[in-house]
């Protein structure tokens, strides 16, 4: 709602994806009828809902498209894919998550952050040597990574 000119939207869903569904209905009212709506960049939600409706590689597929483009206005960098690869994780989507994560790792292979969020959706799939492995070459790119020192003892007392 818009307190200026009393125009305004609601949105209901009843859907796990409401959110980004929602939030891309909003933008596309928005310019319709030429609303002074001011957002980030819708990127991250449509490469969510083309995972969710058609699989990671296709929006792995693309998150390629995008970069070639290289639209200020479609911003992709590592925090595209890292974000995509959370939503997933948050979806359930494990297995899918992991493969937008090792992308992302494959991309920007001197982030620490690639291999902790990696770590990350390993440890939820339940494979421990994997994770370890990806929080030990985290913790190597980045030394202060306290999420990784706790990560890597927390899996190692797992037995």
């Amino acid at each position: 709602m818009n307190a200026e000119t009393g125009k305004g939207l609601v949105i209901m869903a009843n859907s796990d994806n409401g959110i980004a569904v929602g939030d891309l209905l909003l933008r596309s009212v928005a310019r319709e009828y030429a609303w002074n709506y001011k957002a980030g960049s819708d990127t991250m939600s449509t490469l969510f809902l083309l995972a969710e409706v058609k699989g990671s590689a296709a929006a792995l597929q693309g998150y390629d498209e995008l970069k070639k483009t290289n639209s200020p206005a479609q911003k992709v960098d590592e925090g595209t894919l890292n974000g995509l690869g959370y939503m997933l994780l948050s979806a359930g989507k494990t297995s899918d998550a992991i493969a937008v994560f090792q992308r992302n790792v494959h991309e920007y292979p001197q982030s620490g952050n690639v291999y902790d969020s990696l770590g990350e959706a390993y440890m939820k799939g339940g494979q421990k040597e994997l994770a370890i492995q990806n929080y030990e070459k985290s913790l190597h790119l980045d030394p202060k990574n306290q999420n990784a020192v706790e990560m890597i003892k927390k899996l190692k007392e797992m037995k």
